[in-house]
């Protein structure tokens, strides 16, 4: 039944996706993500190579999107296309090094389970800690972060929806910034 669910979530998403509906394809990201990540270390065992194709990716099907209307599986299509996108980045990588292709794939190996783990428990980290960071902000910059970035106002269209001056919304979300600075430098230094 979950299944089923999630691939509904998928098609409605990938339809909104061909409509260029950004909300809907940042939806997309979030949902695949973390199967995602999983699968592309799993094959890679490097975690910015993985986070790296996943951009690419995601960026390349953005720009793809009218085509990708007779997908049948969203979460296949890009389980698949980011395998292959990774076995790319490794081949380029092998072949800066001057190494063969038949040394390349005898080189490809499976990360332990406590590199998977450990991997995964810092991205839950990160997470955590940017919500937690957020929820740290106070009513107003959290609004005025909400206005600003996620649903891409301006300065003046915050001004004249919340009746404050421009100046007002700007020192606020520049505090929030800064704010939100600290505590994720702080966790960097913390956690490295």
């Amino acid at each position: 039944m979950i299944k089923n669910d999630e691939n509904s979530k998928n098609q409605i998403l990938k339809k909104a996706i061909a409509n260029a509906d950004e909300v809907a394809f940042e939806q997309l990201f979030t949902l695949l993500y973390q199967d995602l990540f999983a699968s592309g270390f799993r094959l890679c065992a490097d975690k910015e190579l993985t986070k790296d194709a996943i951009q690419e990716l995601f960026l390349e099907l953005w720009q793809k999107r009218n085509q990708l209307s007779d997908i049948q599986n969203v979460k296949a299509y890009f389980q698949t296309s980011l395998r292959h996108k990774i076995i790319r980045k490794i081949k380029e990588q092998r072949k800066k090094n001057y190494q063969s292709l038949d040394d390349n794939i005898r080189e490809i190996s499976m990360p332990s389970y406590e590199k998977l783990l450990i991997a995964a428990q810092d991205e839950i980290s990160k997470k955590t800690s940017l919500q937690n960071a957020l929820k740290s902000l106070s009513p107003q910059q959290s609004e005025m972060l909400q206005l600003r970035f996620f649903k891409e106002m301006s300065y003046q269209n915050i001004a004249e929806k919340t009746g404050k001056s421009k100046q007002t919304i700007y020192n606020q979300v520049f505090d929030a910034i800064k704010k939100l600075r600290k505590i994720m430098t702080m966790f960097i230094l913390f956690f490295t």
